[in-house]
């Protein structure tokens, strides 16, 4: 014999808990002002093979040739050469982080095998 069960759930607390869920996404996406969030970050990762290390040369010579001096440290994680770049950029105007930013993805998109984020904290930093 099959039993069926149901319950009904009152249609207020369905609409309150999709506007909580839409709440916390749209707040999740602005970008947050404290000490830990980065202006850019690019992870260069591995499926198995290693890193592009074409493009992680690439970028790391257009960071050290850039026209101001842009602080960063790489971050050596995993087993196969990945490596984050967490940069504040807090020397360069906004507009100049804008202009840096926009260069920087264009190398970066050279490569199927890196994260880029916005304003985001940095993953992998100790």
């Amino acid at each position: 014999m099959l039993f069926a069960f149901t319950s009904c759930k009152s249609k207020k607390s369905t609409a309150t808990a999709s506007a909580n869920t839409t709440q916390q996404q749209t707040s999740a996406s602005q970008p947050k002002n404290d000490e830990n969030t980065m202006r850019l970050t690019a992870s260069f990762y591995s499926i198995g093979s290693g890193i592009d290390w074409k493009v992680n040369d690439e970028f790391v010579k257009f960071l050290d040739s850039y026209p101001q001096k842009i602080a960063y440290e790489p971050i050596h994680w995993g087993r196969e050469g990945e490596i984050d770049y967490c940069l504040k950029l807090t020397g360069l105007s906004t507009s100049e982080q804008n202009d840096f930013v926009k260069k920087a993805k264009e190398i970066l998109s050279n490569s199927s095998f890196v994260h880029v984020n916005e304003n985001a904290q940095c993953v992998h930093k100790h």
